[in-house]
């Protein structure tokens, strides 16, 4: 029977690994919780419904802001999202809880309204942009009718069955924003947009 032999020089680096992630993880924390509790600036932000099958477009203007489409996990750089995001996503159908998709440095981009085999999601569920980054949900024409709808009242789009409708919201404000379809968001049918 052979004896292992205790490796230190592991032990000491694994040490020194878990020290220096929980510092990183606390500083990361500490700066995220500095930027949301500020409350907001005033900024405003616009919303904007087309119909690629009609010449109408809706314009308006509001203050705070949310939401997206394809782009990298988190992986420390960008906030974790809040127990109330984690909670609220919790039943959502595209979030898998693997952290937020990353659209920084991205001034556009575009989230599926009625992605999924039924649907019933928003994809991505989660994701984080710069301030002034316009998202546009982008209906499937599956599931129904869909609109977006953050709930804080900061932006809502029309309930509509289309696959030709979009809507878009820039964010200009830093900020976690929790949106749904409010006819689906009993099936699960929600997102959150975090803005830094």
């Amino acid at each position: 029977m052979t004896q292992r032999t205790h490796d230190t020089r592991r032990d000491t680096r694994d040490s020194t690994r878990r020290t220096y992630l929980k510092a990183s993880g606390a500083l990361l924390a500490g700066g995220f919780l500095a930027g949301c509790t500020g409350g907001t600036d005033g900024g405003g932000s616009t919303a904007e419904t087309t119909d690629a099958g009609s010449d109408s477009t809706a314009d308006s203007t509001a203050t705070a802001g949310a939401t997206t489409t394809d782009a990298e996990q988190s992986t420390g750089d960008l906030p974790s999202l809040s127990d109330e995001a984690v909670e609220y996503l919790s039943n959502a159908q595209s979030y898998d809880g693997d952290g937020v998709a990353d659209y920084t440095g991205q001034s556009e981009l575009s989230v599926e309204n009625g992605a999924g085999t039924r649907g019933m999601a928003f994809d991505p569920a989660a994701i984080a942009v710069d301030a002034g980054t316009t998202v546009t949900w982008e209906w499937t024409g599956r599931g129904g009718e869909h609109d977006v709808v953050a709930v804080d009242g900061t932006f809502e789009s029309e309930l509509v069955d289309s696959a030709t409708k979009t809507f878009s919201y820039t964010f200009e404000t830093a900020g976690e924003f929790l949106y749904n379809c409010s006819e689906h968001e009993d099936k699960g049918m929600k997102g959150v947009v975090v803005v830094v």
